[in-house]
This record gives C-alpha cells, structure tokens and sequence, in this order.
C-alpha cells in the first residue's frame, strides 16, 4: 500500500487538478518499476495499491526501497509548478489463510508504521 506523502497540501495550495496530474505523473514512476506480471491499483485519493505476483518478501522489500527512492529523486514539473514528493509505503505478505480485508489490513498497519516513524519510508508488517 503507498500513499504520498503531505498530499492534502499540494490539493490546497495548487488545486485539484494540479493533484491529478501530480497522481498520473507517480503512476507512471511506479508503473515503470513493475514486471508485466504485477498490478497496480488506486485504492482511493491519494492511496495505491501494488499485488506482485511470485516475490517473496526479500524482493518486495527491494522494489519498493526502489520505488521510494525513485519518487524522492524526481521532481514533478508542470508550467511554473516544481514539487519534490515522497512516498510511504506498508508492506505485507499474503499467507495462505488471508482473504483480502486481512492483506489490506496489514498493509494499512505498515503504512501507518511508515507514517508515524516519519514518513519516506517503507515499513513490513
């Protein structure tokens, strides 16, 4: 699960359709970072969602330091408009009794982990 970071800000300050954009221009880092093979999905606002299929913890944990680290790096520009955005991200595995509130649930406590320890930052659950 990945939310930007500080979101409500750039609403505030530069309107929701500079937000939107700001929204398309993250998907495309993300989804650049991703095999043919995984998904991604908004889950609402500024929240996404990513399912890799076949990664045991150790790679998912690297994808998403990448794609932290990534997003931290660049800068969204559009007209007279520079930002610099991070990202956290909570990150969970699926096990075999999970259904798909018990995924979203943990993701959730990671993220908010994340969130809580100072943004930036990917946090396993």
């Amino acid at each position: 699960m990945i939310d930007v970071d500080n979101f409500k800000s750039v609403n505030d300050t530069y309107g929701h359709l500079v937000g939107d954009e700001v929204l398309k221009w993250l998907c495309i880092i993300i989804q650049t970072s991703l095999r043919q093979t995984d998904y991604l999905g908004r889950l609402g606002g500024e929240e996404f969602g990513i399912i890799l299929t076949e990664t045991d913890k150790e790679g998912a944990l690297y994808l998403a330091e990448r794609i932290r680290k990534t997003v931290e790096r660049k800068k969204f520009c559009q007209g007279n408009i520079t930002l610099k955005l991070t990202i956290s991200i909570g990150l969970t595995t699926v096990l075999q009794q999970d259904n798909g509130i018990d995924i979203l649930r943990r993701a959730d406590r990671g993220l908010l982990s994340a969130k809580e320890s100072g943004k930036n930052k990917v946090f396993s659950v």
